[in-house]
Order: C-alpha cells, then structure tokens, then sequence
C-alpha cells in the first residue's frame, strides 16, 4: 500500500467524525449551528455529527461548498492533498515567500470553518474532509497550482 492509499485510509468518515466530536465545545457548537441550525435540548453530540454528516454527503451542498473555493484556497487544499501528513506549521513553509504566518494561518482556520480542512487533535495533522474528497479531487486539487509547468 502506497503512503498516499495509507493517507486516505486513515482520512476516513470515521476519523473526520472523531475529530469534528473532539472539538472542543466552544468550536463544536457554533460550528455545527451554522450547518444545522439552532440545536435542540437534550442534545447528543454523536447524533449531531452525523446530522452534519448526512448534511455533507447532499448533492447541492456539496456543489456550493466547492463553488465557493477560490484559488487561494485550491493552492492550500491541493498542498494538503499533496503533501500529506503536514502541520500547519509544515505547510506554511511551502508558502511563506507569498503570505505572513498569521495571514495563512486564518485563512486554514477559514478552511476548517467551511469543513473543507481538519485537523486531527493527537498530532495536528491536516486532511482533506473525506465527505467531500471525491469532489475536491475531481474539480479543485491540481499539482499545477503549487508546480506551475
């Protein structure tokens, strides 16, 4: 198994769950009412998560997020894509002769914001939402913008 299939493997559905319930509640929250709404009482995180999930996985939905991708956001989503197993800290080095770390570093808060981005807790790592990696592949992630022939 190649490193890039090893990548996508761990960047599972599941994984992109976790990470997303482990947020902590002051990012959790806000996050999943901007998708969903206002949330309802008694709650139960995981119901919420596949809520956002089942969100994901609609057509429009997914149309709209990757309408929205500019090309600023398609040069860092097709690094991540690229350059697997990167921090933020890692990818800003391909970066840095274009932005300051603080301009990067809000535009991936921006990222994880549009669920485009995540990051797992235990290590920072950065990977590509799998709910919308098929689409991401297909339509936005290219060498070319990082590579330019």
């Amino acid at each position: 198994m190649t490193k890039h299939n090893d990548s996508l493997r761990r960047n599972s559905k599941t994984e992109w769950k976790r990470c997303i319930m482990e947020l902590p509640d002051e990012l959790f929250f806000p996050l999943i009412k901007t998708y969903l709404g206002d949330i309802k009482t008694p709650f139960h995180k995981p119901r919420l998560v596949e809520r956002l999930a089942s969100f994901l996985i609609q057509k429009e939905t997914v149309e709209r997020i990757i309408a929205l991708i500019d090309r600023q956001d398609a040069k860092i989503l097709s690094a991540v894509y690229l350059l697997e197993e990167s921090t933020a800290k890692e990818l800003f080095r391909l970066f840095e002769q274009e932005r300051d770390f603080f301009s990067f570093h809000n535009h991936l808060l921006n990222l994880h914001e549009r669920l485009l981005l995540y990051s797992r807790p235990s290590d920072s790592t950065l990977s590509l939402n799998p709910y919308l990696l098929e689409a991401l592949r297909e339509e936005v992630i290219t060498e070319k913008l990082l590579f330019p022939p």
